[in-house]
């Protein structure tokens, strides 16, 4: 065989493996891609929102959009039980985080990412998570703008100024608040936010004019001794859930027949 002929069969060998390794490679990229755990949606009037994972992911990243649709929520019990979870990245703008999301989500240690879009955040939703545990231990009770949990053994207790969303649960069994002070910026008031705490009495809205759009199930319920309610004249209510002040003594007082007003709402009896 001719030197030249060697070299040029050298050179198309090497040419042709050079392209199967490529072809390999993106063919592997391909299916390591199409089968890697993807997070699962649900289309909601219009929105996305993240029902869940398809497998184990360390690393969870909620983008600002899903297939055209804006990503808007996590759903209530999305992540419930899943110890794969450790860390979460937040991109979308408005985001709500549901009752239960990562309730039990054992191994869950960190939120990072853009903070500010945090709007709501449901009822448990970070029950039984080393980020919750970390974050009471340190008394950094505030997320973004929302205020995840309250801890107090005072009398009265004042929503923290740079509040604006208080989420789920967060005084709920309180044992020594007897007045509750909430100030004329929040806009949100999940469930169970400021119910069974035996000892309260009066929760006065500061304001006469607020941006309350939201009270959650339950959100003042079982409060056996709240017979005060200092009300705006004016909220921008768009959603009352049921129950919000089932069993208690202002709610009693304050019934007409089959509804009673909260400000310049009127809420049906459940």
């Amino acid at each position: 065989m001719q030197e030249g002929t060697v070299k040029a069969f050298l050179f198309e060998f090497i040419l042709m493996c050079a392209i199967i390794f490529i072809l390999f490679f993106l063919l592997g990229g391909f299916l390591f891609a199409q089968f890697q755990p993807q997070l699962q949606y649900e289309i909601i009037e219009g929105d996305a929102y993240v029902s869940g994972v398809s497998g184990p992911k360390q690393h969870i990243t909620i983008p600002e959009n899903h297939d055209g649709y804006s990503v808007r929520g996590i759903l209530s019990g999305a992540f419930e039980d899943d110890q794969t979870v450790q860390t979460v990245e937040i991109e979308a703008n408005t985001l709500r985080i549901g009752q239960r999301a990562f309730k039990h989500a054992g191994n869950l240690e960190q939120i990072d990412g853009n903070m500010d879009g945090l709007t709501r955040i449901g009822v448990h939703a970070f029950e039984g998570t080393p980020f919750l545990a970390d974050r009471q231990a340190s008394d950094e009770n505030i997320i973004g703008s929302v205020l995840l949990f309250a801890s107090t053994d005072d009398e009265t207790y004042h929503v923290p100024s740079d509040v604006t969303h208080i989420a789920g649960g967060v005084l709920k069994g309180n044992d020594t608040v007897e007045t509750l002070h909430i100030h004329s910026d929040v806009q949100t008031i999940e469930s169970e936010a400021f119910s069974d705490i035996e000892p309260l009495h009066t929760v006065m809205f500061e304001g006469d004019e607020v941006p309350l759009t939201f009270l959650g199930q339950h959100a003042f319920s079982n409060n056996p001794n709240l017979e005060t309610i200092h009300q705006p004249d004016r909220t921008n209510l768009e959603t009352v859930e049921g129950y919000v002040f089932y069993n208690t003594p202002w709610r009693a007082q304050n019934s007409e027949e089959g509804y009673y007003y909260f400000a310049d709402h009127q809420i049906e009896l459940d």
